[in-house]
């Protein structure tokens, strides 16, 4: 296990240097994350270049570089497969030393990273070339997703919690202020191009609800906040899938029958039931043949007097999703690698290795792949298609505890924060629709927390 000590500092090893390419001087690199977020995956850039086209980057941690296969600290990651994170702690996959310092993209760090490249057109945003490899960042800035919604809303107040930006002198701040600002617009325009891309192709936009846990310094429950949806949620997300669905690709090219890719199947048609009539009973028809015609349809069920029916139906629709799997490509036909959710024909899960053994697993395949297109055989040997599938259903059986725990303990929080509140107290009201009368109870879909 690396060292990183006053006493013995970790740093980059020139011959490691020598096999990367570095992008320390050449490139403005930044992450946006939650607040408090100490394992930091993954750091953006955007440059133009030359010829007037974009250059629009997504680094990730290597946490292979680290992580040697078969060691123990693979073993024991491979066993829990997943970070798992409940309202008040989290249980991590990795060590401290690299899930919160060595792998962690930090600000103002010298990191190793897999990185994704694309040359971008400078009017459309079509991709003209990729390339992929091994690389050496140092993330000018650490940012949280609020801090950088208000640089992208005009709102300069925000640079105070920028800690990397109160280190500069005033004279400098303005002109990397005007750099970083341009980023971000840069960022969120080839975003909204993407989405809108695979919006076109079927990929819905369905709606999700995140309850946040505020704890105060004795660790008692101070308040519960939903988490409020921001434009750059949006960018980050569509940075990230763009890196996995062209990781996809470039693994299951040169690794056909052994890699490991994300699917998610279609919905069986009868959890759609409810969906349909419900909105027949406020004069919709939702169309459910295909994901195409199922985001149509929701686009369309707009009442201009009730926004709260879209969001419900958007939330019922979410609830009649398959949920989606890893699987080894050996197992499955092409034409079961589709997902439904995201329209695309080929995805998987690069962006997170920290918290996600699947990327980690992802990683080896890329670099396999790499190693491949030089006519060199991979140092390490790959995983068989049996083989794969299992640790594949492994990993989804692990997914699957983690998902369910995490939404207990959120649970637990909520009954723990309103058990000693007053019926009359307003927190404790809030509207609700009724969507459903079963045999024994309702169902009631509750917009929002009334703080």
């Amino acid at each position: 296990m690396p060292v990183n000590t006053q006493e013995n500092p970790w740093k980059i090893d020139a011959e490691e240097q020598a096999r990367r390419v570095d992008l320390r001087n050449t490139h403005l690199v930044f992450s946006i994350d939650p607040k408090g977020c100490e394992d930091v995956d993954d750091a953006l850039s955007v440059r133009r270049l030359a010829n007037e086209n974009l250059e629009l980057g997504v680094h990730i941690a290597d946490v292979t570089h680290f992580v040697k296969l078969n060691s123990y600290t693979d073993l024991e990651a491979r066993s829990r497969a997943t970070t798992c994170y409940l309202a008040d702690r989290r249980y991590d996959m990795l060590p401290a030393i690299l899930s919160a310092d060595l792998c962690s993209l930090l600000g103002g760090e010298d990191r190793y990273a897999v990185s994704v490249m694309w040359e971008l057109d400078q009017t459309n945003y079509e991709v003209l070339k990729v390339w992929f490899g091994r690389t050496i960042i140092k993330s000018a800035y650490k940012m949280s997703y609020e801090a950088a919604q208000g640089l992208l809303d005009g709102d300069l107040s925000v640079m105070d919690d920028i800690t990397e930006l109160k280190r500069l002198d005033e004279k400098d701040k303005h002109q990397i202020l005007n750099d970083l600002i341009w980023a971000i617009e840069k960022l969120t325009e080839i975003a909204r191009h993407t989405r809108a891309k695979r919006a076109l192709g079927g990929a819905l936009e369905l709606e999700g609800f995140e309850l946040q846990v505020q704890l105060d310094d004795k660790k008692n429950i101070s308040d519960l906040v939903p988490k409020q949806p921001l434009e750059v949620h949006e960018t980050v997300a569509e940075c990230m899938i763009l890196a996995n669905h062209w990781v996809a690709k470039k693994i299951t090219e040169t690794l056909p029958h052994q890699t490991l890719l994300r699917r998610h199947p279609p919905p069986q048609q009868e959890f759609f039931t409810e969906l349909i009539d419900c909105a027949k009973a406020k004069g919709f028809k939702i169309d459910t043949r295909s994901n195409k015609t199922l985001a149509h349809s929701l686009d369309m069920a707009e009442d201009p007097d009730d926004p709260q029916v879209n969001k419900l139906l958007r939330s019922m629709a979410t609830q009649a999703m398959s949920n989606a799997v890893y699987f080894s490509t050996g197992s499955c036909s092409g034409d079961e690698f589709y997902h439904y959710g995201l329209a695309l024909e080929k995805y998987t899960h690069f962006t997170s290795p920290i918290r996600r053994y699947a990327d980690i697993v992802v990683h080896r395949l890329l670099m396999a792949a790499i190693t491949k297109d030089n006519k060199v055989e991979p140092k390490d040997s790959l995983l068989n298609n049996k083989d794969l599938a299992e640790l594949c259903q492994h990993i989804n059986n692990k997914n699957r505890a983690a998902q369910r725990v995490q939404k207990q303990s959120i649970e637990l929080f909520q009954c723990m924060y309103f058990k000693d509140k007053d019926p009359s107290d307003e927190r404790c009201t809030a509207d609700g629709i009724i969507y459903s009368i079963r045999a024994n109870g309702v169902l009631v879909f509750v917009p929002r927390k009334k703080n």
